[in-house]
């Protein structure tokens, strides 16, 4: 069973609500939160397997005063793609070191890999990301804390059966171990797993998987956006839900208005 809130001192919830603000304020998304001040933070850098990590965040058991971090992080510098592991760490060695991991970050983000296609494909994926992100509306106090309520959950589930149908339709027009159906496979993919975990998922959590999703969506191509967002939301509006149904750009109102 979880922690609640008055399972941990106030000092504590304080320096954990500071990191997540810290983290935030620099374009970072939270993917998974646990006990102990458990943070999982996405590089947002699609392909790359880089995090970082609050392992736990505690009082230290010398004094009982100082906050402690423990993190593991990915890639350890520019030097080195390695993980790398460090505890008992104060807060300004931990701000230092993630700061400098976000420094590391914005550096692959910028360089060029002599073997892509598209050099600028990770750019190109994480603006468009960043964009859905800011379209959706998330003005609830509880979106940090809570998830969806049930209604909302059903039309989210009908939203994405919908959603995968019109894609596997379309994959099967296109040629075998092509690179486009690969992109849609894992499209599928991300929905069936939205779709599966989605209740154990907060608002934000939600919104921040959907931006994932529809980013690969338009990198993808301006007709998959179009078939999304004029076939697969017709039967989500048969159950009451307003849609934009001839607009691609609209899709960000069209899942505010299933969530809202």
């Amino acid at each position: 069973m979880s922690k609640t809130r008055f399972d941990y001192p106030v000092t504590l919830l304080n320096a954990i609500n500071s990191v997540i603000k810290h983290i935030e304020e620099r374009g970072f998304i939270i993917m998974e939160k646990g006990d102990d001040g458990y943070l999982f933070v996405d590089s947002k850098i699609h392909g790359a397997n880089f995090y970082f990590v609050f392992q736990k965040i505690y009082l230290s058991p010398k004094d009982g005063k100082t906050i402690l971090y423990n993190v593991e992080f990915r890639p350890s510098n520019t030097n080195d793609t390695s993980n790398s592991s460090i505890t008992g760490l104060d807060l300004n060695a931990m701000y230092s070191i993630f700061d400098r991991w976000n420094t590391t970050v914005s550096i692959y983000l910028q360089t060029p890999f002599y073997l892509e296609d598209d050099v600028k494909a990770f750019v190109i994926l994480n603006q468009y990301q960043e964009e859905f992100y800011k379209e959706f509306e998330l003005s609830d106090e509880d979106a940090e804390a809570h998830s969806y309520p049930l209604q909302t959950q059903f039309q989210i589930d009908r939203f994405i059966t919908e959603a995968v149908k019109r894609l596997e339709f379309h994959r099967e027009t296109l040629p075998e171990n092509s690179q486009k159906r690969a992109e849609i496979d894992e499209i599928i993919d991300d929905f069936k797993n939205l779709q599966d975990t989605q209740t154990d998922l907060t608002k934000k959590e939600v919104i921040s998987k959907f931006s994932k999703i529809f980013a690969k969506i338009r990198k993808s191509g301006l007709k998959l956006l179009e078939m999304i967002s004029t076939e697969a939301l017709k039967e989500v509006v048969k159950s009451g839900v307003r849609a934009v149904l001839e607009n691609p750009e609209g899709i960000a109102k069209t899942i505010n208005d299933i969530l809202s």
